[in-house]
């Protein structure tokens, strides 16, 4: 999985690069295999360096081709990562779930713990 970090009027100071790259790795270990791509970025919204608003974007590519962009507000860069990273597991497995109940449903494939019946 390759993670980008990126800043616009933010300083991308190394303790907040260790931050997001600690908490996106934690938050998708377990789902790692099936992405392939995370782009962070960080913006100050007002275009300052001062307390104001900030944002944190996520844009997560799958393996499967699907992508998953989000949105995070507030004016502590390391709440906005903390909160991103969850909502990004939360929103991949949700998508990785609706993909195998699509994948339940379609002719021919058969359900978890299904048994073909013999034809006669």
């Amino acid at each position: 999985m390759q993670l980008q970090v990126n800043g616009l009027h933010v300083d991308l100071s190394p303790s907040l690069l260790e931050h997001v790259d600690k908490r996106f790795h934690f938050a998708l270990d377990r789902v790692e295999p099936r992405v392939s791509r995370v782009s962070v970025r960080l913006a100050d919204l007002n275009g300052r360096t001062d307390g104001g608003p900030k944002e944190c974007k996520v844009l997560v590519k799958l393996i499967a081709g699907d992508t998953i962009v989000l949105h995070e507000k507030g004016t502590d860069l390391f709440d906005l990562v903390d909160r991103a990273s969850d909502k990004t597991k939360r929103l991949i497995a949700k998508q990785i779930d609706k993909k195998r109940t699509l994948r339940r449903h379609e002719p021919g494939v058969l359900a978890a713990g299904a048994v073909e019946e013999e034809a006669e």
